[in-house]
């Protein structure tokens, strides 16, 4: 099942919007939207679709239109799920969760002579990962088996030792449905079998265990609860014999026909110690710091207190947080698909960090694909990953949110990765990709060796077909060539420059020059300033017409287009 489209209605900054959304399950989906976008919005679509309806707040209305109900839909293999102020089906079928920045201002009100002074401060809230079960202890004594089985009472194994800690108690939780079994006449019937022959057994423990090995395998293989149970244990503790793992079956077939309730609470309160253990170490082997998170126990929840979000670094508070709150989803024991959306945490990592929190991710996926369980995890991010190179995850797979409403022609195509192709560089590189005020005709080799439009091998004409892509991007918002947007950015910069030189040598001077930036320093020579922005513009457009190899992987540059910032910076250098 994949995730495949979302809608939106009177939600922050969206009135009605239906996104292609494209998620695949135990994947990481890195899905790309530029700053201003709204990747916020639907993050907060997500969170209020977590209860039995949808909770939108006043404050997380369209333009606060608290009258105008708001929808948040899913698709999902075709189906629609809906949420609105009445019902929620995404629930239903979804775990929904969100992971986003944990700070928050808040203000403390000490007093200084006599007075309250506001102090303000940044704090991340506290995490609840999960109830504390009732402690229990077992109803257990391990000499009353040993003298069912004297004079060999040396071969009865431990079952409270073995279960202190490991991977047992788990596994006999989750196959509580067969201990239930075990009392059913042929396993019965085996165990009592097996205690007489023990009793009249002579030999060391290990003579006694190939001796009854041999004499009850067959009937063990014919029981499914003595089998799979037996076989479950010689897994996870492979140094046990035969005899100790079918002792371990009867003291557990005893156990759970005296009191099967505190046999299910004590293997619950082992259970949870073990986790809180891991949890502790995990904590730990994360919180390198002064300032220490720390799990506690807490009115019947285990929770996480962080320290001030001042006392960490940006980047240490951000996967302390981000690695709790995965913890808090593995441990929630859900058994419907989990939709999971990571709004931006991983934009401020640095390299080590980001690695880390990936690795935290894929170990998540591992968890949910051997459980038979489906996560969707959605990493919302501006950084496009094909230009920020950060992600290394093996199963990963991109999504633009805004879809692609650009596509590279065959002009710019051809101009870019043939650039360097004899007929026609030196051309190229003074009259097209550069402004230069002389006309160059080299249509014959546009058209003739390159099959583009004729039109095109007229400097004045291709001038033309880029001022036509700028305006699809920058007006029409149509679909576009973002290199062919970056090229008229590049020329025109040149031109505004070109335009602000009064003397005919210096004009023909400043053709001659090569590389945008060396025109810009020589107009500065002359004493014409130059604003900055124009330089800081030339890794968008140098970028562009310097790019190698895959151009239908266009999206690292158009996302950069699509910054509404970017774009008033960009409109701003053109007409300098």
């Amino acid at each position: 099942m994949s995730i495949e489209k979302l809608e939106i209605q009177n939600i922050r900054g969206f009135k009605n919007k239906v996104f292609d959304f494209d998620l695949l399950p135990n994947t990481a989906n890195i899905v790309v939207a530029p700053n201003g976008f709204g990747k916020s919005s639907i993050s907060t679509a997500f969170l209020c679709s977590q209860g039995n309806k949808l909770e939108v707040k006043k404050t997380d209305k369209h333009l606060h239109q608290e009258e105008n109900p708001s929808v948040f839909r899913v698709m999902a293999d075709a189906a629609w799920y809906t949420a609105d102020n009445s019902k929620n089906e995404i629930s239903k079928k979804f775990t929904v969760k969100v992971i986003k920045s944990p700070v928050k201002p808040k203000t403390k009100m000490p007093r200084i002579n006599g007075y309250a002074v506001p102090q303000p401060y940044l704090a991340i809230d506290s995490i609840e990962l999960r109830n504390v079960p009732e402690k229990e202890n077992l109803e257990y004594d391990a000499k009353e088996f040993k003298n069912e089985l004297a004079p060999n009472q040396k071969v009865c194994p431990n079952l409270s030792s073995l279960c202190d800690g490991g991977a047992i108690r788990p596994f006999l939780l989750s196959h509580l449905s067969l201990i239930d079994k075990l009392y059913l006449k042929n396993n019965e019937k085996i165990f009592n079998n097996l205690k007489f022959y023990i009793g009249a057994a002579a030999g060391t423990k290990n003579n006694i265990s190939a001796g009854a090995e041999a004499a009850f395998k067959s009937a063990v293989d014919a029981s499914d609860q003595l089998n799979i149970l037996m076989s479950g244990i010689l897994k996870i503790e492979p140094e046990l014999s035969f005899l100790d793992r079918i002792l371990i079956c009867y003291q557990l077939s005893i156990l759970k026909l005296r009191n099967r309730s505190n046999l299910k609470k004590w293997l619950e309160y082992g259970n949870y110690k073990d986790w809180l253990k891991d949890a502790r170490d995990f904590i730990a082997d994360v919180n390198r710091t002064w300032a220490l998170a720390k799990i506690e126990e807490k009115k019947g929840k285990v929770v996480v207190n962080f320290p001030d979000a001042g006392n960490l670094s940006n980047g240490q508070r951000d996967l302390l947080y981000f690695s709790c709150s995965l913890l808090k989803i593995r441990d929630s024991g859900s058994s419907k698909p989990t939709l999971l959306l990571i709004d931006e945490v991983f934009d401020y990592l640095d390299d080590a960090n980001l690695l880390v929190a990936q690795y935290f991710i894929s170990n998540l996926i591992e968890h949910y694909r051997k459980a038979s369980n489906k996560i969707y995890v959605a990493i919302f991010t501006h950084l496009d990953p094909i230009f920020f190179k950060g992600y290394a995850l093996k199963k990963q797979r991109i999504t633009y949110l805004e879809g692609r409403s650009h596509s590279i022609t065959e002009t710019m195509k051809k101009v870019i990765l043939e650039r360097e192709n004899a007929a026609w560089k030196s051309q190229l590189d003074k009259y097209f990709l550069h402004f230069h005020i002389d006309s160059c005709d080299i249509s014959s080799v546009f058209n003739g060796k390159f099959s583009l439009p004729k039109r095109h091998g007229e400097n004045k004409g291709f001038y033309k077909f880029l001022e036509e892509e700028w305006d699809k991007a920058l007006v029409n918002r149509s679909d576009y060539d973002p290199f062919a947007v970056c090229a008229y950015l590049r020329v025109n910069i040149e031109r505004c420059a070109y335009e602000k030189l009064s003397d005919g040598d210096q004009k023909r001077g400043f053709l001659e020059v090569n590389g945008t930036k060396k025109k810009l320093e020589y107009v500065e020579e002359l004493g014409v300033p130059v604003p900055e922005i124009c330089y800081l513009l030339g890794g968008l457009y140098n970028e562009a017409m310097h790019k190698k190899g895959d151009l239908e992987q266009s999206s690292a540059v158009a996302l950069k287009i699509k910054n509404i910032a970017l774009q008033n910076m960009m409109r701003v250098a053109v007409q300098w």
